[in-house]
């Protein structure tokens, strides 16, 4: 029951930033912005309703609107999400071999259990970063 509760608390950390997007209009290039808020409505209420930004490729200024930026998955996130699960699955498997050689039934149901940790964490990353991408590129404010 404790291991539990401190994965709950490793996993369900959130994320502070997330990088959202939008393209120039002159030359199409993406342009990035790192915000602090989890929708367009938040984004709205903190920063206002447009937001001008530089074009690195172009050089020229452009206004977004609210509803022209959208958020992306985030690859740090999902590479950690990978390693988590290699390293653990990893690590599961030497201790299911050593818990297969002593052959206990005890120590064989630990070892399933045990396979489901790197999983499981995978899993909640993976799901904590899809809901945020989708509860920003959902929500739209009203021009």
């Amino acid at each position: 029951m404790l291991a539990v509760k401190c994965l709950r608390l490793i996993f369900e950390v959130k994320q502070t930033s997330m990088r959202v997007y939008g393209a120039c209009k002159h030359c199409r290039h993406e342009l990035q912005f790192r915000i602090r808020v989890e929708t367009r409505v938040a984004l709205a209420m903190q920063e206002g309703k447009y937001h001008s930004k530089t074009c690195k490729a172009c050089g020229k200024n452009t206004t977004f609107f609210v509803n022209e930026r959208y958020a992306k998955s985030s690859k740090a996130l999902l590479l950690t999400a990978g390693l988590i699960f290699a390293l653990g699955s990893g690590i599961a498997g030497v201790a299911c071999y050593y818990a297969f050689l002593n052959s206990t039934n005890l120590a064989v149901a630990g070892c399933f259990g045990l396979l489901l940790i790197p999983g499981w964490a995978w899993f909640i990353i993976v799901k904590g970063d899809r809901d945020r991408v989708r509860a920003f590129n959902y929500s739209y404010t009203k021009q």
